[in-house]
């Protein structure tokens, strides 16, 4: 079962984590590209994740860390979102389309494609990063729901650019559209929409979970931009790409672990982060 402690021990990880990155944009971005393969993200959702920048994600007013394990009443209201960009040098574009979306738990996924829990196209960037995210949606927010009996779920809420040939196909050229299940790479191709800039996710559960899937953590200290100690000024590189030949789902032994054994791991990384 999965236990309050080890929750705590994750989301205290993800705190931890959040505080060793702080004002270092180039670190932020690699480490949130390092969560989306460790978390399976690449290559369930996306074949690559290459981001140019990172999202300040906030629920309540309060800006939660990626990868954090949310409950279901966290998530009702529609959170305030912001972005960084890795470098000075990064042009992220003028419009964009933004989702939340949920592909499953690890192991799990939803077929025909992750559930749709939020798609607005036209959103643009405002004062001090933060997006501004028109209120007519094709498909309006709704908070996470998953089935009682799974594992967390993974909610990814990724940014797209938006070039001016951007014409969504069917249904989802309308607004008003309900939360479903959708070919998420069909419509990102049929529709014309530009590269992924930067993603986040979270992750949620509405019960106690048999047989936890835990993804491994990302150790900052083996990252470039931590090494260098603050950002070199370049472009962020594609050669940072994350991606994965082979999904957890054939594999899970890979990333699996006993409970007792868990809280154990996450509670070396922890202090192995918190007192280098």
């Amino acid at each position: 079962m999965l236990t309050t402690s080890l929750l705590t021990i994750l989301s205290a990880f993800a705190l931890v984590r959040a505080q060793n990155t702080t004002n270092n944009p180039q670190l932020e971005v690699q480490s949130i590209d390092a969560q989306f393969d460790n978390s399976y993200l690449v290559p369930d959702l996306l074949a690559s994740f290459d981001p140019l920048a990172f999202l300040t994600v906030s629920y309540g007013g309060q800006p939660i860390s990626a990868g954090t394990l949310l409950p279901v009443n966290d998530t009702q209201a529609v959170p305030t979102i912001t972005i960084t960009p890795a470098n000075s040098s990064v042009s992220l574009g003028d419009l964009f389309t933004l989702a939340m979306v949920d592909p499953g738990a690890i192991g799990k996924l939803s077929t025909p494609g992750p559930t749709r829990h939020w798609l607005v196209n036209g959103v643009t960037i405002g004062a001090n990063g933060v997006l501004s995210v028109p209120q007519t949606a094709i498909t309006a927010y709704g908070a996470p729901y998953p089935d009682e009996a799974d594992a967390p779920h993974r909610y990814a809420i990724l940014l797209w650019q938006q070039p001016a040939s951007f014409a969504p196909q069917g249904d989802l050229a309308n607004p008003g559209q309900p939360i479903t299940q959708f070919d998420l790479n069909s419509y990102v191709s049929s529709s014309g929409l530009g590269p992924v800039v930067a993603g986040w996710y979270f992750t949620c559960t509405r019960g106690d979970a048999v047989a936890p899937t835990i993804t491994s953590a990302v150790d900052i200290r083996t990252l470039p931009a931590y090494a260098a100690g603050t950002a070199s000024g370049s472009s962020h590189s594609a050669s940072g790409t994350h991606t994965s030949t082979g999904s957890p789902n054939g594999a899970l032994s890979s990333i699996s672990f006993k409970p007792v054994t868990a809280l154990a791991g996450v509670a070396a990384a922890i202090f192995s982060v918190a007192f280098f």
